[in-house]
């Protein structure tokens, strides 16, 4: 890719306007920034899902793929 990529200039690799930046827990949860986890990026049309999923143990399935697509 260097030698293919010469002499074009380093373009940002800012993410999308409609992304926004959060702290995720090992179960996917959202928790407060600055508390662990890890930070991950996530439609802004996505976000009020994650805020109000509820983890109710093992029995609980898992979210279908459909419910957090990310393209």
């Amino acid at each position: 890719m260097r030698v293919a990529l010469k002499g074009r200039p380093v373009m940002a690799n800012d993410p999308p306007e409609s992304m926004v930046q959060v702290s995720v827990g090992p179960g996917g949860q959202l928790i407060p920034e600055g508390t662990g986890g890890i930070v991950e990026w996530v439609k802004t049309e996505d976000l009020e899902k994650m805020q109000t999923y509820v983890d109710y143990g093992p029995q609980d399935q898992a979210p279908s793929e459909e419910t957090f697509d990310i393209f």
